[in-house]
């Protein structure tokens, strides 16, 4: 079976004329001009078989837009060969367009005033899209990504999360074998980012569509591309897997592990301190070592409170909001906030073995003489049920979250 795409020494160049300073300067360069020559790429080799999702990466300005406009026709490369689907890209720009997608994170294909609705079916219209096809593609888009509640707004009235889900579903809409993204998942959200990499996933996976993901944030290739390929000032300077990159250029992990006691000295099986503070430390290992057991061998040696000192955190991040909702509740299911027998039957049964009612009423109940004797031991009996199903309950999160620790470098 042909390639998909295949490169050889790729090369495009772009002439600016160089201007003189001044008036003079101005005139001198209407008749002599020097031009500076940028290599935005330079004689780049690959090719990318039927189905492949590859990440192609690189830093700002490295040439991975202009790569992707040449390889959908948009340029005309300045010398070396490319094709696409078996078709010269800047020759059949038109029969290619049938058999793409494209998805460019600062352009937009839908129509601005419009609905998305409206624009969807414009490019059902333009790419001749059958009724039958245009009815199960938008129904699977709508499983994936949920389209529903926006196609009856303008363009211009979605989030950036929302266009991008719609200029996705766009491109994918005529059931193209190739599509393009170049940073498709820029200044989006991380919920958003994360409902658009399982999209991306599942076009893949489900279709076979061969995806061209163009990225500077390794986190995205590195989750949805086994293959990635590196370029930088235009040269192709890696091609190859995520796992071999890594062997290469990152053969090391570090375990940042905070400590419950002073220890002179830290000694790990397959690990190497490169880093000491009070009472942490950070532990160098190789890749091939299992950090699992390495994290169980420190955890029999040592006392490891990194746990603790992470719930600390959370909870401390999130305590305003938490007392807000055990007020609440408390409130609620005390009576407090409204008469418990306003609230249905199966409401007031779980009230009543619940701690709320007794903790807000008892101290006061017993007070003034309302409840005593066995009602009273009753009362104190569920509390101390509920605190021994809340203790083991902390316990056994204690226990599971005990032996979490930070790993860092992937």
């Amino acid at each position: 079976m042909a390639s998909m795409i295949i490169a050889k020494e790729l090369h495009r160049e772009f002439r600016t004329v160089k201007r003189q300073p001044g008036f003079l300067g101005s005139i001198r360069t209407l008749f002599t001009r020097q031009y500076n020559v940028v290599r935005a790429v330079d004689h780049v080799s690959f090719s990318i078989e039927r189905g492949e999702l590859v990440g192609y990466i690189g830093p700002n300005g490295a040439g991975k837009s202009t790569t992707l406009k040449m390889l959908t026709g948009v340029l005309v490369p300045t010398s070396g060969y490319v094709e696409t689907d078996g078709l010269v890209p800047h020759k059949h720009r038109q029969a290619l367009a049938n058999r793409m997608g494209a998805v460019f994170g600062q352009r937009s294909q839908l129509w601005w005033d419009l609905p998305l609705g409206e624009s969807f079916r414009i490019l059902k219209e333009v790419y001749r899209v059958p009724d039958e096809t245009y009815q199960r593609n938008m129904h699977a888009f709508n499983e994936l990504v949920g389209l529903d509640e926006l196609l009856d707004t303008p363009v211009r009235q979605l989030s950036l999360g929302q266009r991008m889900r719609g200029e996705m579903v766009a491109a994918l809409l005529h059931d193209p074998e190739i599509v393009f993204l170049d940073e498709p998942l820029i200044g989006l959200d991380v919920v958003a980012k994360e409902r658009m990499r399982q999209f991306i996933a599942e076009i893949n996976r489900e279709r076979g569509v061969t995806v061209i993901l163009a990225s500077n944030d390794m986190a995205d290739v590195e989750r949805l591309c086994e293959r990635i390929i590196i370029i930088d000032h235009g040269r192709l300077l890696y091609d190859g897997t995520v796992e071999e990159l890594k062997r290469r250029h990152a053969p090391y992990r570090t375990l940042v592990v905070h400590f419950g006691g002073d220890y002179p000295e830290i000694q790990a099986n397959g690990a190497e301190p490169v880093r000491r503070d009070t009472r942490r430390a950070w532990l160098r290992f190789d890749r091939t070592v299992n950090p699992q057991q390495l994290i169980a061998d420190l955890s029999e040696r040592y006392l490891i409170l990194l746990t603790m000192v992470g719930l600390v955190a959370f909870w401390t991040l999130e305590l305003m909001g938490f007392n807000m909702i055990f007020e609440f509740v408390s409130l609620f299911l005390s009576g407090g906030l409204i008469p418990l027998w306003f609230l249905p039957l199966w409401m007031r049964r779980i009230a009543e073995w619940l701690p709320f009612q007794s903790l807000a009423h008892l101290p006061l109940s017993i007070y003034i003489g309302k409840i005593e004797g066995a009602a009273i031991w009753i009362a104190l009996l569920k509390q101390a049920a509920w605190i021994a199903v809340l203790s083991a309950t902390a316990w056994l999160i204690w226990k599971t979250a005990e032996r979490k620790i930070i790993v860092q470098g992937g």
